[in-house]
């Protein structure tokens, strides 16, 4: 015997969700040939859970053969996504009918709120850092700034994301001294938020001019001397120069 059973069906997949674990109901119709025969101690069906995130991971749940056409299983696994059933047949000659597949959305909900938040300042920058969420489906964060709206409210406003990978983001030229106020949001596979996480306050000030210059100069008459400019002028907006020459004498320019 070299002919494997029909394909078998899938005829309910269901899932009950209690305290963050799964409780996982399938059954499956019998192949004709496969009921006819006597199975001599080979089982006829196997079943198995695949986790799989178009996120590049997959975490094998559960995988065994089984006689019945139905089963349930439970898992303490705390986490979520689509998950896809297989079954299969197989024959007392050990032959394997093609497998059946069939895919089960697992949505606990919106996702906690980023935590663990912190930020360093820079010259001119802010970088807002956050801890990965314990979720196993997190697809991206949003990052948000209180900002004055037209109508003369805060409000917050989205200024960024990243991948779920990425957990820190930069705040790219602050302005001037004043306090910024920062918040991120996490999202998931269903596309799910979670609530605003705890405000970021950032106090920014920008660091004080420094003044730095390569003089060369003539040496010979008419006394000619050159100020080349070498201040750091990334790091604050200089608008002009304030010229003392020491002899109670000066010019801006």
């Amino acid at each position: 015997d070299t002919t494997p059973p029909n394909q078998p069906e899938i005829s309910e997949l269901s899932i009950d969700t209690l305290d963050n674990s799964f409780e996982i109901s399938v059954s499956w119709s019998e192949s004709v040939e496969l009921s006819s025969e006597t199975t001599s101690g080979f089982e006829k069906y196997y079943y198995t859970f695949v986790k799989d995130f178009p996120l590049a991971r997959s975490i094998t749940i559960d995988s065994t053969w089984a006689e019945t056409t139905d089963t349930t299983i439970d898992s303490t696994i705390e986490s979520e996504g689509i998950w896809e059933f297989m079954v299969a047949g197989s024959d007392v000659a050990q032959n394997y009918s093609e497998i059946t597949y069939q895919t089960l959305p697992v949505d606990f909900g919106p996702p906690n709120p980023p935590d663990s938040l912190g930020y360093t300042v820079e010259i001119i920058s802010a970088t807002l850092t956050w801890r990965k969420n314990t979720e196993g489906d997190i697809i991206k964060y949003h990052i948000y700034q209180k900002l004055l709206s037209s109508s003369g409210d805060y409000d917050w406003v989205k200024i960024g994301t990243t991948p779920y990978q990425v957990i820190n983001f930069i705040v790219e030229d602050l302005p001037g001294p004043s306090m910024y106020y920062f918040s991120i949001r996490a999202e998931d596979l269903f596309t799910n938020m979670s609530d605003f996480s705890e405000t970021i306050n950032v106090w920014y000030e920008p660091p004080s001019p420094h003044a730095e210059f390569q003089i060369t100069y003539s040496e010979i008459f008419p006394l000619e001397i050159i100020f080349e400019d070498k201040s750091d002028s990334a790091a604050v907006n200089l608008a002009f120069w304030n010229w003392d020459f020491g002899d109670s004498t000066t010019s801006i320019e």
